[in-house]
């Protein structure tokens, strides 16, 4: 479990162009620590979902790595910590008339 504090510290690093490897490692296991709620989120959405009658398809993903050091670099959050979207769920309809 990745603590609060080298979350912190990490971030501070990562705003000063100051992160190495070991940083991005345990950037990677604390957003890795939310694919099971991912994984949970979509299976729900899927069976929230099964009984529309038009195709749809349920996807997600966690953030980029890549991504979350840009959030914190230019400042958009404070702390890794605080990203709100390190993963996301996607619910992709068919059509436009079946979209509300």
């Amino acid at each position: 479990m990745v603590s609060k504090s080298q979350l912190k510290k990490i971030s501070a690093r990562v705003r000063k162009g100051q992160h190495d490897h070991q940083d991005m490692i345990i950037l990677t296991q604390y957003r890795d620590s939310f694919l099971p709620v991912l994984a949970e989120t979509i299976l729900k959405a899927q069976q929230v979902l099964s009984d529309v009658s038009f195709g749809l398809l349920v996807s997600g993903r966690p953030k980029r790595i890549k991504s979350i050091v840009r959030k914190i670099s230019r400042g958009d959050v404070d702390n890794v910590a605080t990203v709100a979207d390190l993963a996301g769920v996607r619910i992709i309809i068919q059509g436009k008339s079946e979209q509300a």
